[in-house]
């Protein structure tokens, strides 16, 4: 069975990611879980192993990696940005959430 990185079980989806792989029959060999997915990605550019991430993840590895949707997962994931109300935000931060905004909507 192949390795399998996977990130620290902390990780939101951990938990969904494994029981989407079990559910198309795959259980992966997990020999490390990481919190960086920069360090995952080197492992398996190196063909040290496989992983199982999210897409938003996987579309942003560059260099010799294959990319194999789990068609049927029943992930969602829903972000927020938060801050303390009331407080005067800096003219930096205005702007990332304008960014933020305008990208995701």
């Amino acid at each position: 069975m192949k390795t399998s990185f996977l990130f620290n079980k902390d990780f939101y989806l951990n938990d969904k990611i494994i029981e989407n792989a079990k559910n198309v029959g795959f259980v992966p060999n997990t020999v490390a879980q990481i919190s960086q997915w920069h360090v995952i990605e080197d492992l398996v550019t190196n063909e040290l192993g496989i992983s199982i991430l999210p897409t938003s993840i996987s579309e942003q590895l560059n260099g010799d990696v294959k990319l194999l949707r789990i068609e049927d997962a029943h992930v969602h994931w829903e972000l927020g940005v938060v801050w303390k109300k009331d407080k005067q935000l800096s003219h930096a931060t205005t702007k990332w959430i304008e960014f933020l905004k305008d990208r995701l909507g």
